[in-house]
């Protein structure tokens, strides 16, 4: 079943279309971002440079952890979207790791020594594929919650910007302009028993069949 939720959440948010319906709606509140601009980024480099930094964990160890994650660029911004079913309480750790390697892919064809920067921003988007609340860490500074106040103020803070079919509103979810705001709609009432029926019916047109087999997947897996 996790290969096939993995094939599933890769196969419906890899598509220019839905990366930017995310962006515009979730990020920009109105339509910004086209989808012609969006193009898939060879995420191979950025293991490389992981990899070679661990020393313990290999290109294949980061391919494995970041299966379920899409990232596409433009000319001015770099979207990362990943794709959760389950609580991961590092995952502050894990997204800003992916960050900092697409960064340092960016440096390291770029010259340092001049002043007029040129990097391309990176926004990660979580997308928690369940009926349920996120129980995790929404920041770093939740995985140190011992640390002495006088401190915390000078360690570093990462937030994650978690979308949560659970707490958006029907407004929320009419926004998008894709089938995704009906795919949140239909994961969000999943685990309503009095709502209307979970399945998704095999002739419906509502949905590609790439909604189909994450909205199936995700109702076996709850």
């Amino acid at each position: 079943m996790t290969e096939k939720m993995d094939a599933a959440i890769q196969r419906f948010f890899d598509r220019p279309e839905i990366v930017a319906d995310a962006l515009n709606s979730v990020v920009c509140k109105e339509t910004i971002v086209s989808e012609d601009e969006m193009k898939p980024v060879d995420l191979a480099p950025v293991f490389q440079i992981l990899a070679d930094l661990s020393g313990e964990q290999t290109v294949e160890d980061y391919q494995n952890s970041y299966r379920r994650t899409v990232v596409m660029t433009s000319d001015e911004l770099c979207c990362v979207i990943m794709g959760e079913t389950e609580v991961d309480y590092g995952l502050p750790i894990k997204a800003r790791l992916l960050e900092g390697g697409l960064y340092a892919v960016q440096e390291s064809s770029q010259d340092t020594s001049v002043k007029t920067p040129s990097l391309t921003p990176v926004i990660t988007l979580v997308f928690y594929l369940s009926s349920k609340d996120w129980e995790g860490h929404y920041k770093l500074s939740d995985m140190y919650p011992e640390m002495d106040e006088r401190m915390r103020a000078f360690a570093p803070e990462y937030r994650l910007n978690m979308v949560e079919p659970a707490k958006l509103s029907e407004e929320e979810l009419s926004a998008f302009s894709t089938e995704l705001g009906s795919v949140l709609r239909k994961i969000k009432n999943s685990g309503d028993e009095e709502c209307a029926e979970k399945s998704v019916p095999d002739g419906s047109t509502e949905f590609s069949d790439a909604a189909k087999e994450l909205i199936w997947c995700i109702l076996e897996n709850a």
